[in-house]
């Protein structure tokens, strides 16, 4: 129970050795006095079993019971505790877990095999195995038991330079059946919010005329996207659409070292996240990887209302498309008439040669429109006409089209 608690606590509030020592320390804070007291009292239970056993004035069937009335206590004791620790925010399942977190499991199982095997072995070295000295060895897995924070901690430590190995062999031979097949088109799409909606909306509208696959929700890392290669990608896909997350500067140039896209779509750049970029510019320059990566025929999509993404958008002289609602003479891609009855919302798609889609919706956001556009605009870069494109937007329930 203690280990399940305290890796997923790693898993579920923190990326670093730093940031899960703090949790443990914040838990440790709320929980400190009660898990004190208990573990005194077993400190004291052990104490006076010591001088019942030793003492010659006690019969057998006295230690005896003594020796069934500390198990009975210990065990509670243990429970009562591991009630207190807290709740997970997520049911344990071992299938759940991220392949890192995998291997600290079964090396903090190892590990705690390990220490178990040893007492076992003091056991029946220094006590012949006898069960009246059972105490002295659950006092030592009291130990053990209080200790499991560390031994995650020491767990992750080891499980770093294993998974390594393991996320090297995945992702060369990612890199590899990637590379195999020359006629796939790659979108990477890149932003601060927004990238599962656009994802969801181009590859369907997409699926009206290609065979695409895409990444899984919230799945950007290294590691999922070798995994999506690795088990889903064959000869059969047309177009792979790719999520790609950036916490530090130079991320999506290491992503783009597996996928090579061949279309970068920057969907928006806010003000999230300054205390790891600590400046907007930081950022900025983290999105733009996307495009910079892109070969020489590549081809970048921005959202040109983004404050940001217009300045990157006006320094690329890459061919690109710009997607908006406002300055509609500089769009490539651009909602008009937009019309709110009771509601709905109808609205205009259109492009600069003049061909239009007329659309109605009850989503009332604009960020809606934003994503709608994003995913009309990687349609619209990988060949679909408008009438393509209208019957790829008829898929999508929240979308009435006229007909």
């Amino acid at each position: 129970m203690a280990s399940s608690f305290y890796l997923q606590k790693m898993q579920e509030e923190v990326d670093n050795l730093d940031g899960y020592m703090k949790q443990i320390k914040k838990i440790d804070n709320i929980n400190t006095k009660d898990s004190r007291n208990i573990f005194i009292l077993i400190l004291i239970m052990t104490f006076i079993y010591l001088l019942i056993i030793v003492s010659t004035t006690y019969e057998e069937n006295i230690k005896n019971t003594v020796l069934i009335l500390y198990i009975i206590i210990w065990v509670l004791s243990l429970f009562v505790n591991s009630k207190k620790e807290g709740k997970l925010k997520k049911s344990f399942k071992f299938a759940n877990f991220a392949n890192k977190a995998r291997i600290q499991f079964i090396i903090n199982i190892m590990l705690n095999l390990i220490l178990v095997c040893i007492i076992i072995y003091m056991h029946i070295t220094f006590y012949n195995g006898e069960i009246l000295y059972l105490p002295f060895i659950l006092f030592i897995y009291t130990l053990i038991y209080f200790f499991q924070p560390y031994l995650i901690y020491l767990s992750d430590i080891i499980a770093g330079p294993l998974e390594l190995l393991i996320n090297r062999y995945y992702y060369i031979k990612a890199q590899k059946k990637i590379r195999s097949f020359d006629k796939l088109q790659i979108v990477g799409i890149t932003g601060s919010f927004e990238k599962n909606s656009i994802i969801f909306i181009a590859t369907t509208i997409l699926k009206h005329k290609y065979r695409v696959l895409n990444t899984a929700e919230s799945h950007s890392t290294f590691m999922d996207i070798s995994k999506t290669i690795n088990e889903k990608l064959n000869e059969k896909h047309q177009i792979f659409i790719v999520g790609m997350d950036t916490k530090n500067i130079g991320d999506i140039k290491k992503l783009s070292s597996l996928v090579k896209p061949n279309i970068g779509v920057i969907t928006s750049i806010e003000k999230t996240n300054l205390e790891a970029f600590k400046n907007i510019d930081n950022i900025m320059k983290a999105k733009y990887e996307i495009v910079e990566v892109l070969p020489a025929d590549g081809l970048a999509i921005f959202n040109y209302d983004n404050e940001y993404i217009k300045k990157l958008a006006d320094k690329t002289f890459k061919e690109k498309i710009l997607y908006g609602l406002k300055e509609n003479e500089k769009l490539d891609i651009y909602v008009d008439d937009i019309e709110i009855v009771k509601e709905k919302i109808n609205f205009t798609i259109k492009d600069k040669d003049g061909y239009s889609i007329k659309c109605s919706t009850k989503i009332l956001e604009k960020k809606d429109l934003y994503n709608l556009l994003a995913g009309v605009s990687i349609a619209y870069a990988l060949g679909l006409n408008f009438n393509e494109i209208k019957k790829g937007i008829s898929k999508i329930e929240s979308i009435c089209v006229e007909a």
